[in-house]
Parts: C-alpha cells; structure tokens; sequence
C-alpha cells in the first residue's frame, strides 16, 4: 500500500500557479493540500505499526483503498481549483481590456456629441412661453436686442431653437437651446453676454452659456463651489475645453482639472495679508531653527512643506 500511495503521489502532480491574493480558492487549495498531506502520513504510519496482524492489516487495506480514493479525489480538486484560477486571471485581464476600449468609444463618443454642438447657446432662466409659437423667429430678434448686439436688419439667423427635452416643471424652467448658423455669430453672442453681465428679462435672470454634452455639463458643475468662493474672492477665472478650471492669483496662473484638488485649494487665502504676513513668519522661524549643516536641502524642504501644510490648516481653523 506505501508503494500504492507513493505511486498515486508521483503521478498526480499538482502544478503550481501564480495565484492572485484575492482569491479565496488559495485558502481552499491549503486546505486540500494539507489534508492530502495528513492522509499519506497516516497511512504510512498504520502500515509499520499493523504489519504484524493479518486482521488489522485486512482492515487496514479497506480503510487505505478509502484512503486512496480521498486523495484522488482531493488531487482532482487541487487541478480543478487550479483550472478556475487560470479562468478567472485570464477573464480578469479580458474585463480590464474590455473596460479601457468601453472608456476610450465613451470618450470618442462624448468628443463627437460636442463637436456637434459647436454651434449651439443655451439660455437659462428664460420663463416657458416666452417664446411664443415660433422659437426661431422670437430668438432671432430677442438676442441682439437683449444684448445690445449690432446686426443686419436686427436679426440673427438661427437654424433651430426649442427647449431642452423633457415636460415642463413649475418650480423650474426648461433651457432653450439655439442652434446658430454662423460660429461666428455664436461667438460674438457668448462675448456680448460676458461684457454685458447680468442679463435681466421680464424680472427673471437670464444666463446664455455654451452647449455642451452632459457629460461635460456635470464634470463642470463639480467645480462650482470653487468658482463660487473665488467669485467672492473676487478672483476672475475661466472654465477650459472640457473641465479644466484657471485663475490666475498674485501674478501665478493655476490650473486644476480635478474638482476634489480645487475644493481643496482655499484660493482667497493668498489675497489676504494677515495670512500672508502669517505665513511668512511661520517660515522663517521654520527655518531659523531648522537650518543647520548637520540637515539635507531635501530634507529640510520636505519637513518645511509639512510644517508649512500644518500652518495653513491650523490658520483656516482658527478662521
């Protein structure tokens, strides 16, 4: 039976696999390995100890046959995990290709759907009805006189005009969206509605924007907390093509494309001279203590931008 079982082990070999560690099958396959294991002890041991008893040894070999099979079929269990786990790292790596080629066609798509709109104004605030039965007729006169724009015989031409898709709500009011014929005249619109400011129509705030793809509608719309603080601040600032917020602040342009950076950046601080004054006093008595030879630049730079980090927090707070 020893010969048996050394047989079965020799020929039963288990590959080994680089398995990934998340998997739970690792835990599994320990299991399996390890009772594999217990099993060829426990059959080599009962096999010195009962070789002087027939009975015994009869016994022994109905309990060693059983034996056997479990560790056949324990080996089988071992390959089969084995397979699943090739399986599974092989189906990993297709969803990974697949989701970088669904990102790249989304991004292509989103790209196509603005360009399409290059044309396009969207008018907010304008109240349902305005409009009358003809969109293009009322908007194609209503927005050089709305914005003091100088046009042959008074008009725009427009290609199309209609609200924004979708039933129309009391609380809110639907925007219209124009469709111009000539980029140029687009451009001139957006660059009269800039200078001119506020925009007031029968008692309602009116604002004339570009048109953009949802998408980019709700990537710009993370930034307006920012734009917010920095219009209080009385920082001017610029949205790029698609989401890239700029400002210039103390004669130093910044640019941030992620929402979450901007939220973070306090950009009304540096306009203030107490934090400015505060700041600098902060790093100068930094490093009137810290610089010393016995001190790296690098490490001076990197201790000095934590405790200058921490200076700010704890300013803000106290604020």
């Amino acid at each position: 039976f020893l010969g048996v079982a050394a047989f079965i082990k020799a020929s039963k070999p288990v590959t080994p696999h680089t398995v990934h560690p998340s998997l739970p099958s690792c835990s599994t396959r320990r299991l399996l390995s390890f009772a594999k294991q217990s099993l060829f002890i426990f059959i080599s041991i009962s096999s010195l100890h009962l070789c002087s008893c027939p009975q015994a040894m009869r016994h022994h070999a109905i309990q060693t046959s059983a034996f056997i099979t479990h560790i056949l079929q324990i080996t089988e269990s071992e390959n089969r995990i084995s397979e699943d786990e090739d399986r599974i790292t092989s189906l990993e790596n297709q969803v990974s290709e697949l989701q970088q080629k669904v990102k790249t066609l989304t991004e292509r798509c989103d790209d196509g759907e603005n360009r399409s709109r290059r044309e396009n104004i969207r008018i907010i605030g304008l109240k349902e009805g305005s409009e009358g039965q003809s969109s293009v007729t009322f908007f194609e006169s209503w927005l050089p006189e709305v914005l003091g724009m100088e046009t042959k015989r008074g008009v725009i031409k427009l290609d199309r005009a209609h609200r924004a898709l979708g039933p129309p709500k009391e609380d809110r009011c639907r925007p219209v969206i124009i469709k111009l014929h000539n980029f140029t005249d687009k451009q001139r619109i957006l660059t009269a509605a800039r200078e001119k400011g506020q925009i007031i129509y029968k008692g309602s705030r009116i604002y004339i924007r570009q048109d953009f793809s949802a998408q980019v509608r709700e990537a710009r719309q993370k930034f307006n907390g920012t734009c917010q603080r920095l219009i209080k601040g009385g920082v001017r600032f610029s949205m790029r093509y698609p989401a890239t917020l700029c400002f210039s602040l103390k004669g130093a342009e910044r640019s941030f494309r992620s929402a979450q950076a901007a939220e973070e950046l306090n950009p009304t601080l540096l306009s203030s001279q107490d934090f400015v004054d505060y700041i600098t006093k902060e790093w100068e008595g930094f490093i009137a203590i810290n610089k010393t030879p016995e001190i790296s630049p690098s490490t001076l730079w990197e201790s000095g931008k934590a405790y200058i980090r921490g200076s700010i927090i704890s300013y803000t707070s106290a604020q």
